[in-house]
């Protein structure tokens, strides 16, 4: 097994992340059937079907490949839209195939399977109906905190910040605290409400994939808003995420700037489809309070680099794919089709499916795609397109 650590320098770093006392960070790649020595596995930044997911990523896409643009185009004006620049993106919106169990069970059985207990917290985007409901049923309530993905609006971009751990008591109440700083984007009580929360015993603060520029204002008017959140920020930040689905530059530059501020790295599978989390954390603890001190107060991590971390990412995303666009006869809560779990708000605000939207019949260009894209989750072509892209290392 091959063994590589990440241990920060003391000193005066160059760039412009600031700088902060000594951690470690040790990574590790696992190799099937070797002994991890480790009680517990630890799954990170997970989603469920209670996670609403942008489709900004479309028009970014569209604009670069002008099939899919003309089709666009012509849809939209036909709906009285001015072609690409015309949809409302914001109103559309995407939601993860999972449930909350199923996707703990995704996770957990990865994790036993190496022969850990497992500790699973998942991180809808700024909901937790997902981990409030399973930390109420007896044999996951020491298995499953109540954690979220927080959108933490900052100048003209934004962040996402795992939460995890909230107190079972009043994860509600503090969730609603939250959620209302975000929406007031009152950047002074954004940031009180972080100091409060990282003083509750037992919670984790991550900056999750710190470097992508999701809001799409530019590389680096994104890395000056980040550098500044961290020069805000830094004291109540435990943790910086390697995501195990973002690209290999972003998570370098994690890497590098967990190394200058002295913040420990910890695994985000950032899972979204039916594929388990491709990077975990190992530890001897026995509840997530007791990792979290780990991370929090001896600014140790371990992280554990399954083998499909280091395929393609142009296969990965396409398999992910796959798995959102498959039909889902036992979705939890009956969208079956993949256009059952895809919505828009119309101009009265009223939330619509796209099935609906277009009675049951997609245009030709969505199916094709749609066939397209399960044909490649089949497994023969599967192999065959992982064999020709390759492997791809992230580190």
């Amino acid at each position: 097994m091959r063994r590589r650590s990440l241990v920060a320098a003391t000193g005066t770093p160059g760039g412009a992340c600031p700088s902060m006392p000594l951690h470690k960070t040790v990574i590790r790649i696992h190799s099937p059937g070797a002994s991890l020595a480790r009680r517990t596995g630890v799954s990170l930044h997970g989603h469920t079907l209670h996670s609403r997911e942008g489709m900004l990523f479309i028009r970014r896409i569209a604009e670069s490949f002008p099939p899919l643009r003309s089709a666009i185009d012509l849809a939209a004006r036909r709906r009285g839209c001015a072609g690409i620049s015309g949809v409302a993106w914001d109103r559309v919106y995407w939601t993860p195939p999972l449930a909350p169990r199923q996707a703990y069970e995704v996770e957990a059985n990865q994790i036993l399977g190496l022969g850990l207990d497992p500790l699973v917290s998942l991180t809808d985007h700024d909901d937790i109906s997902a981990p409030a409901a399973l930390s109420a049923l007896p044999d996951l309530s020491e298995r499953v905190p109540i954690s979220v993905e927080w959108t933490f609006p900052f100048g003209e971009t934004f962040f996402h910040l795992g939460v995890h751990n909230l107190p079972a008591g009043n994860a509600k109440r503090e969730w609603n605290r939250l959620a209302a700083a975000a929406r007031s984007g009152d950047r002074r009580l954004l940031l009180s409400l972080l100091r409060e929360i990282r003083s509750l015993d037992g919670t984790l603060l991550v900056l999750n994939h710190p470097y992508w520029d999701e809001k799409g204002i530019g590389q680096s008017r994104h890395e000056s808003a980040l550098y500044a959140l961290l020069g805000e920020a830094l004291p109540w930040l435990d943790a910086l995420e390697l995501n195990g689905f973002r690209p290999a530059g972003e998570n370098r530059a994690a890497a590098e700037c967990a190394r200058r501020t002295g913040l420990p790295l910890v695994s985000g599978g950032d899972r979204h489809g039916i594929e388990p989390s491709s990077c975990l954390n190992l530890t001897d603890a026995a509840s997530f309070a007791e990792f979290a001190a780990e991370v929090r107060h001896e600014k140790r991590s371990e992280i554990l680099l399954m083998p499909h971390y280091f395929h393609h990412r142009a296969f990965r995303v396409i398999q992910h794919i796959a798995g959102i666009l498959r039909d889902d006869p036992d979705h939890g809560l009956g969208w079956r089709r993949w256009d059952d779990r895809m919505f828009f708000r119309d101009k009265r605000g009223v939330v619509r499916s796209l099935r609906e939207f277009w009675n049951g019949r997609p245009p030709a260009l969505a199916s094709a795609f749609v066939g397209v894209v399960r044909l490649m989750g089949h497994e023969p072509v599967r192999q065959a397109v992982r064999a020709a892209l390759g492997e791809e290392g992230s580190l």
